[in-house]
């Protein structure tokens, strides 16, 4: 078998994927198809223009829409009527883009669906040029899914087309010099601040918590006290093996002279390092090409018998690892794949048992799911711990921000009488701390409630007293001290920037308001919404 499948690949496909937006899968589709779901019997279908949407267009959507959120989440899907209801509502509004395109006279011919594929990042060498053997491994993978490379053409077809309509609509949109200037100073303003915070944890010690109050707030929240879900699986690593990796002279020179303008030394300094991360990254793809073999003779039709994993893997010289029963925060030891090996171990599924590669810093693992154990409701007695902490977290919460309120109120009307800030924070035992000079696009600012508080001074006058904003742990209530605006010339050296983001918003905002205006001329009905869940206390009562 010869298998073509390049690390660069398999590390950024699901990326890629999800950048392309759409990609039909039938195989996964078939799990959850929502025209044959039990909740949409009966359900009426969405109309435009008060007649039925057709049919293949709006499973053809559907399709797009949710193999997307396949890729995105890993292959799990939420199995609610909301989801569904929501799946639809973005199927017709695909269907109503798409008929508007035509409507608009927006064609995409072959030439242009060519040189759009080839102008996508993801299939382009470090020389910025279109890399067929790349494209040619993408189209491989898309195979294992069951997507023909005419699927894919139809998909980008149908994507460029939505994009042009999107940029026709958007045209209108501008960017004003003042708008533009409106938009930068809030951001850019130096602001500094005096400050008190109101923390949970002063005031836990004070909160009691009766046996009552345990069995009413389980009672409530039952649902959200659950034994974790577990998965149990086996693994082979496929390691790098620089050592083996044969690097030539003439390798090291063709890469230095394709990548000169990296290097600010000459061709023998930079041997060295050349050779090592050309040896380092053909490692890799070697060890990324036996992996997705592997993952490829794993492969079977759901009417086959499961592969046997240690028989496929000792072809490749592999021993299967087998864990203990785990839960998505543990980790396993010797595994340097870290978060993506349990994200992709929990992915898998009886129908899909065999993950592809998972790139470690060490090599690329192959996962087999072994067995699952569901999240299930945790009774009273175990739950209880965490009942009790969750309790007093809540009304030690609770317990600051009233005091928090409490203290804010009685300082402004301090502070309104005439005292200064700090007199006010003294004469009723409260700490002061100050913070500044910041900005709004300060990366980060170490008080409590950072990105809230900083918003919160944009309704602050100077000399001004803010109301509490509520924090994770409580609240903090700040007086303005000074408001510094933009430094001119820094301005100047952000305008072209900040002209594009406004524009861009500017363009966001045109797309949005003609879709919803077109939307409503052409009376379009997205079906029935998921109805409520009923209470169960409630119909009990």
């Amino acid at each position: 078998m010869f298998i073509v499948h390049g690390s660069w690949l398999r590390k950024h496909m699901r990326w890629i994927l999800g950048g392309l937006l759409i990609v039909l899968i039938p195989g996964f589709i078939i799990l959850f198809t929502p025209a044959d779901s039990r909740e949409n019997r009966g359900r009426p279908t969405p109309k435009i223009g008060g007649q039925p949407v057709n049919r293949l267009e709006l499973e053809r959507a559907q399709q797009a829409i949710l193999a997307q959120y396949l890729i995105q989440s890993g292959g799990e899907l939420p199995r609610s009527a909301q989801f569904e209801h929501e799946l639809r509502q973005d199927a017709v509004v695909r269907v109503v883009c798409l008929r508007k395109a035509a409507e608009f006279g927006i064609r995409t011919t072959d030439e242009e669906l060519i040189r759009y594929i080839q102008s996508q990042p993801f299939f382009r060498n470090e020389a910025g040029q279109f890399d067929r053997q790349r494209y040619q491994q993408f189209v491989m993978r898309l195979n294992q899914l069951r997507l023909t490379e005419a699927d894919f053409e139809d998909v980008m077809r149908q994507q460029l087309t939505v994009t042009r309509l999107q940029a026709l609509v958007a045209a209108a949109a501008k960017a004003t010099p003042l708008e533009v200037r409106h938009a930068y100073e809030p951001l850019h303003e130096t602001i500094s601040i005096e400050y008190v915070a109101f923390d949970a944890a002063a005031f836990t010690n004070a909160v009691t918590i009766r046996d009552e109050d345990v069995a009413a707030y389980y009672e409530k929240q039952s649902a959200a006290f659950r034994t974790p879900e577990r998965v149990k699986v086996r693994y082979v690593r496929v390691p790098f093996d620089v050592a083996a990796q044969t690097v030539s002279d003439q390798d090291v020179a063709q890469f230095y002279e394709r990548n000169r303008a990296r290097f600010t030394n000459d061709l023998a300094a930079a041997t060295a390092e050349i050779r090592a991360a050309l040896a380092t990254s053909r490692a890799q793809r070697a060890a990324g090409d036996r992996a997705t073999e592997l993952t490829v003779d794993l492969v079977f039709k759901p009417e086959e018998p499961r592969p046997d994993f240690a028989q496929r893997a000792a072809k490749y010289h592999l021993t299967p690892v087998e864990t203990d029963y785990l839960t998505r925060t543990d980790t396993v030891a010797g595994v340097t794949a870290e978060a993506e090996f349990m994200q992709a171990a929990f992915a898998l599924t009886e129908r899909a048992p065999f993950s592809d590669p998972v790139p470690g810093k060490d090599g690329y693992y192959v996962i087999e799911l072994l067995g699952r154990q569901r999240s299930e409701v945790m009774p009273l007695a175990d739950a209880r711990p965490q009942v009790v902490a969750q309790l007093q977290t809540q009304r030690a919460r609770e317990a600051a921000v009233a005091a928090g309120q409490t203290a804010a109120a009685k300082v402004k009307e301090l502070v309104a009488a005439g005292k200064k800030f700090r007199d006010a924070c003294a004469e009723l035992g409260l700490t002061v701390h100050a913070a500044g000079p910041f900005t709004l696009s300060t990366e980060k600012l170490e008080i409590p409630g950072d990105m809230a508080v900083r918003e919160a001074t944009l309704g602050v006058p100077v000399g001004g007293v803010s109301h509490l904003v509520r924090t994770p742990d409580g609240g903090v209530f700040f007086h303005l001290t000074a408001r510094v605006a933009p430094d001119p010339a820094q301005f100047e050296k952000d305008q072209a920037r900040m002209t594009s983001l406004v524009l861009q918003r500017n363009r966001e905002t045109v797309w949005n308001s003609w879709l919803n205006t077109v939307l409503r001329e052409q009376q379009v009905e997205f079906g029935q919404p998921p109805a409520a869940p009923v209470n169960a206390a409630s119909q009990d009562s």
